[in-house]
């Protein structure tokens, strides 16, 4: 790639990351929240609710992977942070030790 061609996509790219640095910067101070626990809140609010409460017999795993959860811890902290009905408490869900089985495996 000549020098010229890498001169412009640097300067592109540069651009570009401040262009969503400001983005997430001003959406966070807007919402008083980042966009990343907003995302979590609607997926919470959307998906994950209405699923436990059509299907009570689903397993938090499936659940968390139908809501577009990466993983259950991922989940699981969002589930905690969020504006969740009385009916559904924290308490419903599980600790989630099989992690700690996991670290000592490896």
């Amino acid at each position: 790639m000549d020098t010229n061609k890498l001169s412009e996509l640097m300067i592109i790219s540069a651009f570009l990351i401040g262009v969503a640095t400001t983005f997430f910067t001003i959406f966070a101070l807007r919402m008083n929240m980042t966009f990343y626990d907003y995302i979590n809140k609607l997926r919470i609010e959307r998906a994950s609710i209405p699923l436990m409460r059509e299907h009570p017999e689903y397993k938090y795993e499936y659940i968390a992977s139908e809501s577009s959860f990466s993983s259950i811890s991922t989940f699981r902290r969002a589930f905690c942070k969020s504006d969740r009905p009385d009916s559904l408490s924290v308490q419903s869900l599980p600790d989630f030790p099989e992690r700690r089985e996991t670290l000592i495996t490896l």
